[in-house]
């Protein structure tokens, strides 16, 4: 279930991972920011299963990031990968700093002709998106992990290769705001991300 290099030095792939099938593509969740983070996942069935987490603190960017994905994933068959993201992997995009498609450019590391060195293909997925606000967020998530809706996937959450996705989801808090007619709303509470940087 790991590489052996030629220093005998074990390496992780997903050839370890319990519930991926090979030969299907994966989905990947995405956050931009001082940390990136990527959360790799797969349907099968009536289950979304999140194989493996990424992620990357300064002065690590999106192109370790992209690495960290191609080499683990490097025996995967069908090397398609459907990547959603959040608003600000787009923001940037009119002034010619597209964070998510630097992102995909890095993982598919394309020629002069245009192919891919690796194999992958990157689908961007959130192109042009409407703003999901926070309280609508809070809805959808607690419908999925709720498993409310039958037409939704139940997720399945790898404990050991998504240790930080686990945990953010157990610590994550949320807090109320008002509006100036007295109408509440619903807001991640992301006091935790204004910490400073581990030196």
């Amino acid at each position: 279930n790991v590489l052996l290099t030629d220093a005998h030095e074990i390496q992780e792939s997903s050839l370890a991972l319990k519930y991926i099938n090979h030969n299907e593509k994966l989905e990947a969740g995405m956050d931009f920011g001082d940390m990136m983070s990527l959360v790799i996942g797969q349907q099968r069935g009536e289950y979304l299963y999140l194989l493996k987490e990424f992620y990357t603190l300064p002065p690590e960017n999106s192109k370790e990031l992209a690495m960290k994905f191609v080499d683990f994933f490097k025996l995967h068959k069908l090397k398609i990968l459907d990547l959603y993201y959040d608003r600000s992997g787009n923001q940037y995009q009119q002034i010619k700093r597209d964070w998510v498609q630097e992102f995909a450019d890095f993982i598919e590391d394309k020629d002069e002709n245009g192919v891919s060195r690796t194999g992958w293909k990157v689908n961007l997925m959130n192109r042009n998106q409407a703003t999901i606000l926070h309280e609508q967020e809070f809805k959808a998530v607690n419908n999925i992990l709720g498993e409310y809706e039958a037409k939704l996937p139940k997720i399945r959450i790898d404990q050991f290769q998504c240790k930080c996705l686990k945990s953010s989801l157990e610590l994550s808090k949320t807090k109320i705001k008002s509006d100036k007619s007295g109408s509440k709303t619903i807001h991640k509470d992301k006091s935790s991300e204004k910490l400073p940087m581990p030196m």
